[in-house]
């Protein structure tokens, strides 16, 4: 988190607050996805939101789920990198 909050302050960013919680967020429902095997249904009952919240944030995130979970840009795969989540 720290090295995230970092440089996004290096490079200059004007919306640190948002940019933080959109990389929470990724963290947290692609942790739950993995540990779900992708169940959407569990792991929006595991979050405490609906499944029809969970599906809109999957979306917005850019998560695909197929045989595993996985972001589906390079910014993501290398926040994985930095946060490593367990299968």
């Amino acid at each position: 988190m720290e090295a995230f909050i970092g440089q996004e302050v290096q490079r200059g960013t004007k919306s640190l607050y948002a940019d933080t919680i959109a990389y929470v967020e990724r963290i947290l429902l692609t942790h739950v996805l993995r540990d779900t095997s992708g169940n959407q249904s569990q792991a929006a009952q595991i979050l405490g939101i609906t499944r029809g919240w969970l599906r809109k944030k999957i979306r917005e995130h850019g998560i695909s789920i197929t045989d595993s979970v996985d972001l589906e840009n390079d910014r993501n795969e290398a926040e994985d990198e930095a946060f490593p989540v367990a299968p």
